[in-house]
């Protein structure tokens, strides 16, 4: 009497959990017929990465009310001229990480070849290639306008694709291979009296020694090399617009 107790409770359960899991696939192949436009989730899943993958990144596009602030305060600034020259010189900097080589950024500024030359280091050090093939720039527009005590910068961004892979050296193979949407902010900087500006913000033109490699230091409109003593005047550009930073939006 016992056993057949359980053999009928095993078959309600089993009934129950037939039912139950029937009804949960019922209610998922719904969902993704109404979310995807397929019953199979998967394939829905799928489908929504390659759209995410092939529909361009926005950009914070203020250009037409940020223009006409910098204007004011540079009535020589070219817009159209800067903008070929920032998307011309992120081009060469993806180039340069690419082929390990900064013959690539002979017409970009000192901080952005630094710029380059460490990730560069980083990436010898790691034994990876990573490689920007087939990039297309969709829109490259100013996203703020800032003043402040002894210079000025307008930030920029720019949406754009490249077929991007990663590549191991010591393993000889693929780590990563996909077509990417990305978004880059770049930084165009004016100095106008480095004596004036913030010492933290003052940091992040400080090149090296040209001597003997080490960090300058900032004093007043000269730096000097605190290892070997070497000072150099006007290191820096002043009174003159200089793209100063490029970095991959997260």
């Amino acid at each position: 009497m016992f056993g057949y107790v359980l053999a009928v409770l095993g078959i309600v359960v089993g009934g129950a959990l037939v039912y139950s899991i029937g009804y949960v696939v019922k209610r998922v192949r719904k969902i993704s017929e109404i979310a995807f436009g397929t019953k199979d989730i998967v394939k829905g899943f799928q489908q929504q990465e390659e759209l995410y993958n092939n529909t361009p990144k926005s950009v914070s596009g203020m250009t037409s009310v940020e223009l006409p602030k910098i204007l004011k305060d540079f009535p020589e600034f070219s817009w159209s001229e800067w903008k070929k020259i920032c998307e011309n010189t992120l081009r060469a900097y993806l180039e340069a990480i690419e082929n390990k080589s900064l013959t690539y950024l002979k017409d970009a500024s000192d901080a952005i070849k630094q710029q380059a030359d460490l990730i560069i280091g980083e990436e010898m050090q790691l034994g990876i290639t990573e490689c920007f093939d087939q990039l297309q720039i969709h829109r490259t527009e100013i996203f703020r306008y800032e003043k402040k005590e002894g210079l000025c910068k307008i930030k920029i961004q720019s949406s754009l694709q490249y077929f991007y892979s990663k590549i191991s050296e010591e393993k000889g193979k693929m780590i990563d291979n996909k077509i990417q949407q990305c978004r880059y902010d770049m930084e165009l900087v004016f100095v106008q009296d480095m004596s004036k500006v913030d010492d933290d913000l003052a940091y992040e033109f400080i090149g090296n020694c040209p001597n003997c490699g080490a960090p300058m230091v900032a004093v007043g409109s000269t730096r000097r090399c605190q290892y070997c003593g070497t000072e150099v005047k006007e290191a820096y550009n002043t009174r003159i617009w200089t793209l100063h930073r490029i970095d991959k939006a997260k």
